[in-house]
């Protein structure tokens, strides 16, 4: 990697992700170029003589390369495996595999040169080869420009020293021009190898970016999140507050005269409330709310609702369920709640609630639910608190007439009126 680049890359957090990637390109160009190596060993022994001249060179020479290949297909399985092996080591094996292969390719064209001289075909066969091999290079070693030094020694080095063993005109022509081939092959893998991994450093930039961008987006979700909470719970029972009861509770009434299904709203008050500040401090209070929240909401269905109202009123607004199933309902939490025992410093208290309900196929507005609802709950604490009381249309007429004729002495004639 250029060192002009190096210190970019290897600050960011991809780096590692980023090499073990170049490491596995690597691999699989070479492990795709070994087959090559086979064929030309079956294309140098039999269009040549160079097998019968050199039967155990040509032997060894096919071992090396077959060692060589499965090194590099041992290596990239492992690699895509997700296997893990250090850097260093793996580029370590990568360069014996080089050394097998890239040296046995320079020997098989020295020692061709060496026995056929320049003009033999021979020799030609194994020299188009090498150059071709060292022209690939130059792409498959893209991502480590010491394997491609490596490998390109390894391919002329032999033979630029084996022409210069008999200095002779030919062969220094041959020698330099083939110096001038390996010059032009290093410039041109160093020029590939600097636009791989500058490609690299831009894709971690970028991949860098990519996290701080997901990050920002993250927390800004999460602080959107939090907000919403804030905005549509209560902070101390952590229930839905009165504006996101009402938005939900407006929406049961439309669901309600879509479906031509009840919805049923209890009102809950705890009993004396205001006794028990006075008496155990405010924390206890909080405590009782907390208590009481959490039995409400452990007893509603999954899509009811619970809220608070205000104060130490709970709002419940329940789905589907009609006047019967209300009442029974709210029978049972008002029992649950007295029989429920909280802590108090070293004293257990006991508390207990009033609840109004209401249930209706149709209702005209969510006003009038809410005020028949609290009409319930007044009759369930004039009726001596501790007690569940279901509004009905007859039962707050009489208690309306009862209040006019206690204020006025006489009936009132509206309310005495029989319906039609």
């Amino acid at each position: 990697m250029p060192r002009s680049q190096r210190p970019i890359i290897e600050n960011t957090a991809v780096f590692g992700q980023l090499r073990r990637e170049a490491d596995l390109e690597l691999l699989t160009r070479l492990t795709s170029g070994a087959l090559a190596y086979f064929v030309f060993l079956l294309l140098l022994g039999t269009t040549t003589a160079y097998k019968h001249d050199f039967p155990r060179l040509f032997r060894w020479c096919g071992v090396a390369i077959f060692i060589a290949a499965g090194m590099r297909f041992a290596l990239t399985a492992l690699l895509r495996r997700g296997g893990s092996l250090r850097h260093q080591w793996l580029i370590g094996l990568t360069a014996i595999s080089v050394c097998l292969s890239a040296g046995t390719s320079g020997l098989l064209h020295a020692s061709a040169l060496w026995r056929y001289g320049h003009n033999n075909w021979t020799f030609t066969v194994t020299m188009l080869w090498v150059v071709g091999i060292a022209s690939g290079s130059t792409i498959s070693f893209t991502p480590n420009f010491r394997l491609l030094l490596l490998h390109i020694s390894l391919l002329f080095g032999p033979v630029i020293a084996c022409s210069l063993v008999g200095i002779t005109q030919e062969s220094i022509s041959f020698a330099a021009a083939t110096l001038v081939l390996c010059a032009f092959l290093v410039l041109q893998g160093y020029r590939l190898h600097g636009m791989y991994w500058k490609l690299l450093h831009n894709r971690a930039v970028e991949a860098r970016h990519t996290a701080e961008l997901q990050a920002a987006k993250t927390a800004a979700e999460a602080a959107h999140e939090v907000l919403r909470f804030q905005a549509t719970h209560d902070g101390l029972t952590g229930l839905y507050n009165r504006s996101e009861a009402l938005v939900f509770l407006e929406r049961e009434i439309s669901r309600s005269a879509r479906k031509h299904e009840p919805v049923s709203v209890l009102m809950l008050d705890i009993d004396h409330f205001k006794q028990i500040n006075d008496t155990y401090g405010h924390f206890s209070g909080d405590d009782v709310l907390r208590i009481v929240a959490r039995t409400l909401k452990d007893a509603v269905r999954a899509y009811d609702l619970v809220a608070r109202y205000g104060g130490e009123e709970f709002l419940i607004v329940l789905s589907g369920c009609d006047e019967e199933g209300t009442q029974n309902f709210a029978e049972r939490i008002r029992a649950t709640i007295a029989d429920t025992s909280i802590a108090v410093g070293a004293k257990d208290l006991r508390v207990t609630a009033s609840i109004g309900a209401v249930s209706a196929d149709s209702v005209p507005s969510q006003r009038e639910l809410l005020l028949r609802a609290d009409e319930a709950l007044y009759q369930a604490k004039n009726a001596g608190r501790n007690c569940v009381v279901t509004w009905k249309r007859q039962q707050t007429e009489r208690v309306a007439e009862e209040a006019f004729q206690l204020t006025t002495g006489v009936d009132n004639p509206v309310l005495s009126a029989p319906h039609q």
